[in-house]
């Protein structure tokens, strides 16, 4: 599977990258990120390449373990489960630790979505909105902090120290808290302190004399060391009681050598608490759901996943003050096509997220070796602002009003050798804050199984599903650069997206330039002998073209024409049916009808009398149009063909059927 991942490439070096992840097995969670939690300290020390593994330390002569995909902790939305995995289902909004990749120094990570994860390694979390559902991202490195607090013996009024400002010292103090000990903390940075329960005192101890200070802490039941600071422990342990305990989870490297005598005559208890086990997640979960542990309030900064670079470069450079620094995944990325007419300004579909950059291609597929990207400033101009894009004169992007048909009205393309927009288009990638969370999965599961219950039940036995694709050109997949971007290869890969094994193998009998007359004629002939699971019938764009006798065919014979087929589908079996609405051709094309809707108005009413869904891809394309994109924005051809937006926009009609 592809999959976006926060990859350490090098030391002190961070990328954004796709990835490669193992294709989910029956044991295996496949989860979509809303967000992740960057663990600082075990992080950062990955990427200084001071460590090789969980807790060996680097030595010389060892290999630094790069690349690696960062991180161990994130929530979001389940949108397959394994066959052996019980107690999970599609829609479920879980926090997941370690999931797998490919192609790395280590075969797990954290910062990578989707994520294909061992059911092991996934907790299911309250049913709780995605804001909510925030305050468990960080449960891995939260029970560290709550294993800290639960470990030593404490009584209530008990005295306890925790060394270090960072998330798992804030932890460790709200869990003795918790359990009724007066608790100091001894930090570093004021911004942190700040962040304390009004019940925990807060000491920095970069402020001169506050070390000498401490000499009045005495009757200390509890020592925290949260970030490796075996000096400040040294100078607590004369103040410790008998009895008392030393609790160290910060990372020593080659400097954690304790002398066992010292502890002797106090009898301090040493904890060396790692890792994590399921009971203390469990418990830990728990403590977050109840409020004794609180973990929103430390965050400090969240940057969309696409600028994890931007968030490391804050962590090493420590720019200014930070605690909890999260990674959104909800942000989505928008591909759009544009035909530029001089320096005319058009309307981008969705506002740019703060802080990233409108990219230009001339290739909806960016990664073709021949796609051209232009440059922001010279060849396009984009205002952030109003979520508006123009071309720049002088631009290497082609100006359409240079085209042979610019301005003519009513044109026929026999009478031009060039008439197609191929030359003109290109696609803006960016990203856009989303203004929803995820889409409900269950409804799309749903949706396959009320609308298409045969398709839904082969891909749920793992069986090959097969898809007839009929109707005119645009079904024939035209003016799509490649077939992974036709709509019907988007969206059967997009089913099978919610089952594991199945498949859906398509056999495309459309045929460009027909109407609906056409596919009538010759169902029984191209259709049946196939035994479809599924049918899709397009037509509709041929069948609404005026000539000097009249439109090519009737709204009436539409209707009639449409049944035909539908009732010959149905009487050889109970194959799935959907509908597609058509596009909208270009206004000023000579056989442009204007009544497309008339025909849009028999699709449903075929709809609600058969009882078979609709791709209603006419109501997209008419919003995009009234939103502001031109007609040759649209279109390649420049008369009625969708560009490669265009089929992701037909695309997106099957998508929305389902939920």
């Amino acid at each position: 599977m592809k999959a976006k991942a926060i990859v350490f490439t090098g030391v002190n070096e961070v990328e954004y990258l796709d990835v490669e992840t193992p294709d989910p097995g029956p044991e295996d969670v496949v989860i979509d990120l809303e967000y992740s939690w960057i663990s600082v300290g075990t992080e950062q020390s990955f990427l200084r390449g001071e460590r090789v593994s969980g807790e060996q330390v680097t030595l010389s002569g060892d290999v630094l373990p790069f690349p690696q995909v960062a991180g161990y902790q994130k929530v979001g939305i389940v949108r397959i489960v394994g066959d052996a995995v019980s107690g999970f289902q599609p829609g479920d909004r879980v926090f997941a630790s370690i999931s797998k990749v490919a192609g790395m120094a280590f075969d797990t990570g954290g910062h990578v979505n989707p994520a294909v994860t061992h059911f092991n390694q996934v907790w299911k979390l309250p049913d709780l909105g995605p804001n909510d559902a925030l305050a468990y991202a960080p449960l891995v490195l939260a029970q560290v902090g709550y294993n800290c607090g639960m470990r030593p013996d404490v009584a209530p009024g008990d005295r306890a120290v925790v060394i270090g400002d960072g998330l798992v010292g804030h932890w460790a103090a709200q869990t003795l808290l918790s359990r009724g000990a007066k608790v100091i903390m001894l930090g570093r940075r004021d911004e942190r302190l700040a962040l304390l329960p009004a019940d925990i005192q807060g000491i920095n101890i970069r402020i001169p004399g506050t070390v000498e200070g401490l000499e009045d802490l005495t009757d200390i039941q509890v020592v925290v060391d949260s970030v490796g600071a075996l000096s400040v422990f040294h100078a607590l342990r004369p103040r410790m009681k008998l009895n008392s305990h030393f609790v160290t989870a910060g990372f020593l490297g080659s400097n954690g050598l304790i002398d066992i005598q010292q502890l002797r005559a106090q009898e301090i208890t040493l904890h060396c608490p790692s890792g994590w086990t399921t009971e203390r997640m469990n418990e830990t979960l728990a403590a977050i759901a109840d409020g004794r542990l609180t973990t929103l309030p430390l965050i400090t900064h969240d940057f969309s996943a696409s600028q994890g670079k931007k968030a490391w470069q804050l962590i090493m450079d420590k720019s200014e003050g930070f605690l909890g620094v999260v990674l959104d995944w909800r942000s989505r990325q928008q591909t759009e096509s544009f035909v530029f007419v001089k320096d005319d300004e058009l309307p981008l579909k969705k506002k740019p997220l703060a802080g990233t950059r409108v990219r230009i291609f001339s290739d909806a597929d960016r990664n073709n070796p021949e796609a051209i990207e232009y440059a922001e400033g010279s060849d396009f101009l984009v205002d952030y602002t109003n979520a508006s894009i123009r071309r720049t004169i002088g631009s290497r992007i082609a100006d359409w009003s240079l085209h042979p048909l610019y301005d003519i009205v009513g044109f026929d393309q026999t009478k031009y050798e060039d008439y197609s927009n191929t030359t003109y288009t290109v696609y803006a990638e960016y990203e856009y804050e989303p203004e929803d969370s995820i889409p409900d999965i269950r409804k799309v599961i749903n949706g396959l199984s009320t609308i298409m219950p045969r398709v839904a039940s082969k891909l749920r036995a793992g069986e090959e599903v097969i898809f007839v694709v009929y109707g005119d050109s645009i079904s024939a997949g035209g003016e799509a650069s490649q077939n992974s971007f036709t709509f019907f290869r988007r969206f059967a890969d997009y089913l099978c997206e919610f089952h594991l094994g199945g498949s859906i193998r398509i056999v495309n009998k459309a045929i460009g330039g027909e109407t609906s007359e056409g596919g009538a004629s010759r169902v029984e002939r191209d259709v049946i002998p196939m035994q479809p699971d599924l049918v899709s019938i397009g037509y509709g764009m041929n069948d609404q073209n005026l000539y000097e006798h009249g439109l090519g065919v009737s709204p009436a014979d539409y209707e009639r024409n449409l049944q035909y087929i539908i009732d010959t589908i149905r009487a050889c079996g109970n194959t799935d049916i959907l509908l597609i609405t058509p596009c909208e051709p270009n206004p000023l094309w000579k056989h442009t009808s204007g009544r497309m809707i008339e025909y849009v108005h028999v699709i449903h009413r075929l709809s609600e009398q058969y009882g078979v869904g609709v791709a209603d891809v006419y109501k997209l394309w008419r919003e995009e149009l009234e939103a502001g994109k031109t007609p040759e924005s649209l279109l390649l051809n420049n008369i009625n063909h969708p560009n490669d937006y265009g089929h992701h926009l037909y695309f997106r009609a099957f998508a929305n059927m389902l939920g």
